[in-house]
């Protein structure tokens, strides 16, 4: 798989054979996909996972090649998710509508489906069509040449460190990232601090299913507890963004009243989840950051003896 790293390869070699993988997958989706919705979230994934990496092995690379690398691909997400934010934000709302019909009173539930109904309008008006087209054109042609670009730059990418230890620091840096993000959350309760919990977690995510090789049975675990707890911090998150969107009054179209509704509703589907997210995130931060990163270089190393040497015979029955 191309998002793997393989314990018998030397990391650097890794390192730039995933990064660049994850460059032309990027590529084909901008390339013959175009600007559709789904196009460019699957483009964005690869760059997350382009960023995920390059902050495993930031000590390897250096400080200042990890600041310009992750910024540049920072930015050209960041130019590429404008029809994508509005596609989660009516889908968010349709959702929204649908669970206070199964769960409310019908009252609330007809309430709240005139303000989703309100939202729906907003949210698929053309806005400048024949002008957001242009946009979007010149978007996706500026973010070719941007990977273009990378892609020279990362082709001689060079990693400092003997074996597996550059990967370790970045573990116990994200692991420790993790666990004071997700203490931050739970004790504020705010939006913002709910956000870097669900990028945190993403980043682990990416990182156990890049070193998955040392153990898949365990790593696939783990990978699979983080990105369930993503997809409820990105639930979450959804409904943030829905919120503010509502309570922009002159972009939704929604009165007061309605406008309260909405994010009642939203307020009240985030309760439930940061209590299923609370419950997630206990399992990934049990482990210290420096045992964590620990066990997982004992892991790796070996699996790399393994990969190198002939399997024993055993003996048959």
């Amino acid at each position: 798989m191309s998002f793997r790293l393989h314990p018998h390869e030397p990391v650097a070699k890794g390192i730039r054979r995933v990064l660049l993988s994850q460059i032309n997958a990027a590529e084909k989706r901008l390339g013959k996909q175009g600007g559709t919705p789904e196009a460019v979230h699957e483009a964005r994934k690869s760059f997350k996972r382009i960023r995920a990496t390059l902050r495993l092995t930031r000590s390897g690379i250096g400080e200042k090649t990890f600041q310009r690398e992750n910024a540049a691909f920072r930015d050209i997400a960041a130019k590429l998710a404008g029809a994508r934010d509005r596609h989660v934000l009516l889908q968010t709302a349709l959702g929204l509508a649908d669970a206070a019909e199964a769960e409310g009173a019908a009252g609330e539930s007809k309430s709240l489906a005139l303000a989703v109904a309100e939202l729906t309008k907003a949210l698929q008006a053309p806005e400048g069509q024949g002008a957001e087209n242009g946009a979007t054109s010149r978007r996706l042609t500026s973010a070719r040449h941007a990977l273009a670009a990378a892609r020279k730059r990362l082709r001689r990418l060079q990693v400092e460190g003997d074996g597996f230890e550059p990967l370790a620091k970045g573990l116990r840096l994200t692991q420790r990232e993790l666990i004071a993000n997700m203490d931050e959350a739970l004790k504020t309760g705010t939006d913002e601090a709910f956000h870097e919990w669900r990028k945190a977690v993403q980043r682990h995510w990416r990182h156990m299913k890049l070193l998955t090789e040392a153990w898949p049975a365990l790593f696939e675990a783990r990978a699979a507890t983080a990105r369930e707890l993503s997809q409820v911090l990105g639930d979450d998150h959804d409904l943030s963004m829905l919120i503010a969107f509502a309570g922009d009054r002159d972009r939704s179209g929604l009165s007061e009243r309605m406008a309260g509704e909405v994010d009642a509703a939203c307020r009240a589907r985030q309760t439930k989840l940061r209590a299923a997210a609370a419950s997630l995130g206990a399992r990934l931060a049990a482990d210290r950051p420096k045992d964590l990163a620990r066990h997982v270089a004992a892991l790796w190393a070996a699996a790399a003896v393994g990969t190198n040497s002939e399997r024993p015979t055993l003996p048959t029955d």
